[in-house]
């Protein structure tokens, strides 16, 4: 256990990272995956306008 307290704070720390720059991270791959499956996008952000009508 010694060890998981030793690395408890890098793991949140990492973690707190990641978890802010994960919205960013979907904004950026949006338009990736929008290419691919436009309607997936949607389900998770509606705002996102798809190129199919």
């Amino acid at each position: 256990m010694y060890l998981l307290d030793k690395f408890k704070p890098i793991i949140l720390t990492i973690g707190s990272a990641l978890f802010h720059d994960f919205k960013n991270i979907i904004l950026i791959l949006s338009p990736i995956f929008e290419l691919f499956n436009p309607s997936t996008i949607q389900l998770f952000n509606p705002s996102i306008p798809t190129t199919k009508s």
